[in-house]
């Protein structure tokens, strides 16, 4: 990912059909690219759920605390627009939204 397919990283894996599982034939563990600290799996829909237990624990989390528990917990950045986001669905799952 962060080569665009430069890195020498490399796992082989191969399926035994007599025995009905993988094996890992070769493995190259060297590394020769730059860590990419933005990850496009990461939303604010996703995000949102996993806050929902630190939103209840602590209603007034700030958006700095939520992108470094992202960073600590999964060594990846986050917009604060998407924290933001993410922090104000929590809540609404949380709390209930004024409309409702």
């Amino acid at each position: 990912m962060g080569a665009q397919g430069n890195c020498p990283l490399l796992a082989y894996c191969a399926l035994l059909t007599s025995h009905h599982n993988w094996q890992l034939r070769k493995v190259v563990d060297v590394h020769t690219c730059s860590r990419e600290f933005t990850i496009d799996i990461i939303n604010s829909k996703w995000l949102s759920g996993t806050l929902e237990t630190d939103l209840r624990e602590n209603p007034s989390i700030k958006i700095n605390e939520i992108c470094n528990k992202v960073v600590r917990k999964w060594n990846t950045r986050v917009s604060m627009s998407m924290a933001r986001r993410a922090r104000a669905t929590a809540a609404d799952q949380v709390q209930g939204s004024f409309k409702k």
